[in-house]
């Protein structure tokens, strides 16, 4: 067991890495795009609506453009586009975006 200093030195670096992640998390929410995420989430969703994401279909592009300027996501690049990342994604297609990317 922990005695004495070495316990609350413990304790102190527990709580600073907690408060450091929470911190972090906060940062995320306010000022980033998620752009690897929003990526693969833009991709999932697309495949949730029966779309092929990869398809240079005009009505593929029009809801990638729409659902890119409704969320503030950025562009999304074609070489991002990973297929068994987007499939881990489907699940949090579900949701919307800013909550999905939180978790």
């Amino acid at each position: 067991m922990i005695k004495g200093k070495a316990y609350y030195f413990i304790l102190l670096v527990a709580l600073f890495s907690t408060v450091t992640y929470f911190h972090e998390v906060a940062k995320e929410m306010v000022s980033s795009p998620f752009s690897d995420f929003g990526n693969h989430w833009l991709n999932a969703s697309l495949l949730k609506e029966g779309l092929n994401p990869w398809s240079q279909d005009e009505k593929v592009r029009s809801e990638k453009e729409r659902l890119v300027k409704k969320y503030e996501l950025l562009e999304p690049s074609p070489r991002a586009n990973s297929l068994g990342l987007t499939m881990f994604a489907q699940f949090f297609a579900l949701s919307d975006f800013h909550l999905a990317a939180i978790f």
